[in-house]
């Protein structure tokens, strides 16, 4: 093997490196973060404000405009989901409308009754310690963003608590509906 060879298979193996790394740094990504809260957002839409929501907020940390679909939004615990398709009632605020495109480093939020996500997932105040709990949402594409953090709420005092580690079985294709 000559030394020209040897250069061009170098530089061959260069433009393959670059490109997929410029593939990875410009694909979409949605980081979606939970909490309970009590500070009366989606007020024009909640009659009884001062009960608690589950805040679902999707911040795009990707470098590509994310167009998210409002009707692919759900909730998953205790082996169910939970999603605006199904049934949207008066539990969802914030997914009335359909999302506005979202630019690198913006974010929307929708939010969950916790009192309505209670009866949906059966969680007894009494009964239940703590219940893990991750969200999700598609983009137009038909893509599906998880939530990466793992969170388990704690029906006693209707909080959200991050955690360490999940046991939630829908990230690895079970108890899906």
């Amino acid at each position: 093997m000559s030394l020209t060879d040897a250069v061009g298979i170098l530089g061959f193996g260069l433009a393959v490196a670059v490109f997929v790394l410029t593939r990875l740094e410009n694909r979409k990504a949605i980081q979606i973060e939970l909490r309970s809260d009590y500070t009366g957002l989606f007020r024009d839409e909640r009659e009884d404000w001062e009960r608690g929501i589950l805040l679902i907020r999707f911040v795009n940390t990707g470098r590509r405009v994310v167009l998210l679909d409002p009707d692919t939004v759900a909730v998953h615990a205790v082996e169910k989901s939970y999603s605006v398709r199904g049934d949207l009632g008066d539990d969802w605020f914030g997914v009335r409308e359909p999302f506005a495109p979202l630019a690198p480093g913006q974010s929307c939020a929708v939010g969950l009754s916790l009192e309505g996500m209670e009866q949906v997932f059966d969680l007894d105040r009494s009964s239940i310690a703590d219940v893990p709990i991750a969200a999700s949402v598609g983009d137009a594409t038909g893509r599906v963003f998880r939530s990466r953090e793992h969170y388990a709420y704690i029906p006693e005092v209707g909080e959200l608590e991050r955690r360490k580690r999940s046991r939630l079985s829908w990230r690895r294709g079970r108890g899906r509906q």
